[in-house]
């Protein structure tokens, strides 16, 4: 053509290319022609015979206003469905038998809305047959379906199931007992899941509480997910369960020690194995990949830059910075030429109870994060105060302390020199005088 030869052409709406589906290949096997019948998309063996109807009108025009389905008859003709626009369905008359979700039909048989606003389905539109849904994970604007009046009556806040004759409620939502009045109430005992009968009885408690015979909720105990009492735990999300009890395994590697405290079955740390003599985890062979180096190395396989520009050290002599993997975290003091006092929040999570790292790195001497002179350790064992987290809130321990044993002495800097055990302590809160030791 001219235009295109002249670098134009011309782009037609996308419907007009849609309608290229109407056509049928011409004797010739050459050219298509276009199907005679309207709205039809496929047809044979002639132009004028229509095997198949656009199944709506916005299947050939995607602009039309009013999108109708199409019917096609028995002597093959395609027409449009009476109804409007909701219509989803048509027979052989044309009618409208089939009307979208919140539309039924009126006597003219054009769909029109429900008449009750709560209805989803009304084949009539005066009549609802099913009844609207709230949301997933809802507990409140639930409906039950007077079929005999053909409308919907609303059940009470947090009721999952009521009548359909008076809305008295059969069923509430967890943690929702029914009312004398037909109602729910919330449960009465806290921690409560289940109270279905009445809010002052309790029949089961939720996630880290157990119910006691006085059926009221009482607490799991740190870590503990689901238990049967105060002292038998049945399932320990981040901890193992030994014992009946939570319990942080004694190798800061291994993520399963259950049945025994000091011995691990499986070791999360990436580069380690159960040693079946010992029961803790050991490196599979030196510098092997998730492993890390003794002594001022980065992880194997990380980036040397990475593990030159890892945290901060201390601020003074005999001070030193822990940084589990590359990042810093805490200080710490160099109170031998092997072992590091630290805050036992740096090396557990007093959340979960667990290890935060599998390998700590210590650095000494340093005063800058991306350079400076330094010495690196590698913490090989945490020990952790006994009464860390014994009895405490989640977010408030006790007893923070912990000493990391290191992997090699460090030459640079002298440790500090600790208090001598004749000095006299003082009560909580108070503040040394002068001249004190």
């Amino acid at each position: 053509m001219a235009l295109a030869a002249q670098g134009l052409h011309l782009l037609l709406p996308r419907w007009q290319h849609r309608v290229r589906a109407s056509c049928l290949l011409l004797p010739s096997g050459k050219d298509c022609g276009p199907c005679r019948a309207p709205l039809c998309l496929r047809c044979g063996p002639s132009p004028a015979a229509c095997q198949q109807c656009v199944a709506r009108l916005s299947q050939l025009d995607p602009s039309a206003e009013q999108d109708v389905p199409v019917y096609r008859s028995g002597a093959g003709a395609c027409t449009k469905c009476n109804g409007g626009p909701q219509c989803r369905a048509c027979g052989a008359d044309q009618a409208c038998t089939a009307c979208a979700e919140g539309f039924g039909l009126n006597a003219t048989g054009f769909c029109v809305p429900c008449l009750d606003t709560n209805c989803r389905q009304c084949p009539s539109f005066s009549r609802c047959a099913k009844c609207a849904s709230p949301p997933a994970g809802s507990s409140t604007g639930f409906f039950a379906l007077d079929a005999a009046a053909g409308h919907c009556r609303a059940c009470p806040d947090y009721c999952l199931r009521c009548r359909s004759s008076d809305g008295v409620c059969s069923q509430c939502a967890l943690g929702w007992g029914k009312t004398p009045t037909g109602g729910c109430a919330k449960c009465h005992t806290a921690a409560c899941l289940r109270c279905p009968d009445s809010p002052a009885t309790c029949l089961s408690c939720g996630f880290s509480t157990y119910l006691t015979q006085a059926r009221g909720c009482e607490s799991c105990g740190y870590g503990c997910l689901t238990c049967k009492d105060a002292r038998t735990c049945t399932l320990c999300p981040d901890l193992s369960l030994v014992k009946g009890a939570c319990v942080r395994c004694t190798d800061p590697r291994c993520a399963d020690c259950s049945g025994d405290l000091g011995f691990c079955r499986r070791c999360r740390a990436a580069g380690y194995e159960v040693d079946l003599r010992t029961g803790r985890c050991g490196a599979r062979a030196p510098h092997a990949p998730g492993a890390i180096k003794a002594a001022g190395g980065a992880a194997a396989g990380a980036d040397a830059s990475a593990g030159a520009a890892a945290g901060a050290a201390g601020t003074a002599a005999g001070s030193s910075a822990v940084q589990p993997a590359i990042w810093h975290t805490c200080g710490g003091s160099l109170v031998h030429p092997r072992v590091v006092l630290t805050a036992a929040h740096c090396v557990i999570d007093e959340w979960t109870g667990n290890w935060i790292a599998d390998d700590t790195m210590v650095r000494t001497g340093g005063y800058e994060l991306d350079g400076g002179a330094y010495e690196e350790r590698q913490a090989i064992w945490p020990l952790v105060h006994e009464g860390y987290l014994d009895g405490a809130p989640q977010g408030h321990p006790n007893h923070d302390l912990a000493l990391l044993l290191l992997d090699e002495p460090v030459a640079s800097l002298p440790p500090i020199q600790l208090a001598a055990r004749s000095v006299q302590r003082l009560p909580p809160g108070s503040t040394p005088s002068a001249g004190a030791h």
